[in-house]
């Protein structure tokens, strides 16, 4: 018997959200990414971060469901993170494997949005379970918004083949590479925003901008983008940051060098700098 078993029969902890279940389990069935049907950006992020949630929730070795088990236990201790082997992903849909490692820049937000989205259902399923679970006026389980769990992120394990520092070239870029080497040198501990929260000065027009990971910036729109056609004319650059409503994480700069021994002979180490959210 295969010791990786990732099938799904009855679940011995079944989720309370049935219809998503069902859902995902559909998405999986839908393998091509270039499906006709899918041919918005936006279906296909929704049909991928479906499929990352029936990883997170069928996936098993055995009968231990693997990442969902994982993933309530750090729930529990308050610990909003999550390691996903890639073999394992590989094992469950090759497809989805291979979307991570050629879009990882793609594919991580959207993981991170499965197991956010995994999360509440546990959190819901959890206070079904407890006998004190507070009920709303219908006698139902009080809701838990998206704002009740935090941001959780996922960090990928693999033993692939690593690649050394002086091998990264044009190919390597926006690929999930593995790379080892030596920390020369660390940055202090900064504050990165990952969501700006911008208010037009003079309509009051808000939107949320996302920020790239990375070294990546961001610029401000020029002019404001409010669709009513009954505002005033807005002055150019009437944007402005409102840092209260705005979401920030932890960054740090690495330096990484090259392994002595991997250094040929008369040249110099090279390195790379790594930005650490």
């Amino acid at each position: 018997m295969s010791a990786w078993d990732t099938t799904a029969p009855v679940r011995t902890a079944p989720l309370v959200d049935r219809a998503s279940d069902d859902a995902a389990r559909a998405a999986v069935a839908a393998r091509d990414f270039d499906d006709p049907a899918l041919a918005s950006a936006a279906a296909i992020a929704a049909n991928v971060t479906a499929r990352l949630e029936a990883f997170l929730t069928e996936f098993r070795i055995g009968n231990n469901y693997v990442y969902r088990d994982h993933l309530r236990q750090n729930l529990i201790i308050n610990e909003y993170y999550l390691e996903v082997d890639r073999a394992h992903l590989a094992s469950f849909d090759d497809t989805l494997a291979g979307f991570l490692t050629e879009k990882p820049s793609v594919v991580l937000p959207l993981f991170e949005d499965a197991v956010k989205n995994v999360s509440r259902r546990l959190k819901v399923a959890e206070r079904i379970e407890r006998t004190d679970a507070v009920m709303d006026a219908d006698g139902e389980p009080g809701i838990i918004s998206a704002y009740d769990v935090p941001d959780c992120q996922v960090m990928v394990l693999s033993n692939s083949n690593h690649t050394e520092i002086r091998h990264l070239d044009s190919s390597s870029i926006t690929k999930l590479v593995r790379i080892h080497g030596i920390v020369i040198a660390a940055g202090s501990l900064s504050v990165k925003a990952t969501h700006v929260h911008v208010r037009c000065k003079s309509c009051s027009h808000s939107m949320d901008i996302p920020v790239s990971s990375g070294f990546a910036g961001i610029n401000l729109p020029r002019y404001c983008t409010n669709p009513d056609p009954e505002t005033k004319d807005c002055p150019v650059d009437p944007f402005v940051v409102i840092h209260d409503r705005s979401r920030f994480v932890d960054m740090q700069t690495l330096k990484l060098q090259e392994a002595p021994d991997t250094v040929p002979v008369g040249e110099l180490p090279r390195h790379v700098l790594l930005s650490c959210d």
